[in-house]
């Protein structure tokens, strides 16, 4: 299985956002560096929301 998203809550002015994997990068999700609310709240602390994460099963199937 493989993780492909995560949701923070920012913990200074409560914006939540989703961080996807990257797919070049082994579908490896880089930690959140500021809030990307509008507002521009640019705090650096965030609560991850989903611990557990969003799997996905990939089934591979080789042909012999």
């Amino acid at each position: 299985m493989l993780e492909f998203e995560k949701e923070y809550v920012c913990c200074s002015c409560k914006h939540t956002f989703v961080e996807k994997a990257d797919f070049e990068q082994g579908y490896v999700i880089q930690k959140p560096i500021k809030c990307p609310a509008v507002e521009r709240c640019n705090s650096v602390k965030f609560t991850c929301l989903s611990d557990s994460g969003n799997f996905k099963t990939i089934e591979i199937m080789i042909n012999c």
